[in-house]
């Protein structure tokens, strides 16, 4: 049995219905799966890490925050961008924050690379 302790917030709530029946992949799926899980019922005071900056050829690093909160930066840059929802993080172009030269989302870079290196497992707060 599924125990919520969290509610959604309406924004990623509608991604995540939406994302049903819509994955490209399997690798996709489990990136919407377990994010909604981790959110809906996985706290974490101590970060999340998603995607370690060695594991993609960009540097990029993603981790969530609380439940429902993202970080997004590159290795090597100062700044690093913290988002409310995943949907404002996936939205996000990685252009415009200054980490890629293309202009691309990070929902589109994560697709582009079938969300190779995410890890689920790495919830600091388990430590």
């Amino acid at each position: 049995m599924k125990t919520q302790i969290h509610v959604l917030l309406k924004e990623d709530k509608k991604l995540f219905n939406g994302m049903i029946d819509n994955y490209l992949s399997s690798q996709e799926r489990d990136f919407f799966e377990k994010l909604r899980h981790k959110q809906e019922s996985c706290p974490t005071i101590g970060n999340d890490l998603l995607l370690w900056e060695n594991d993609n050829d960009d540097h990029l690093y993603i981790y969530r925050c609380m439940y429902d909160e993202y970080v997004i930066g590159r290795a090597g840059q100062t700044e690093k961008f913290h988002f409310m929802s995943l949907a404002q993080a996936l939205n996000a172009n990685l252009k415009d924050m200054g980490l890629l030269d293309s202009s691309i989302t990070v929902f589109q870079w994560l697709r582009k690379r079938n969300y190779n290196g995410m890890q689920y497992n790495h919830n600091f707060d388990n430590y």
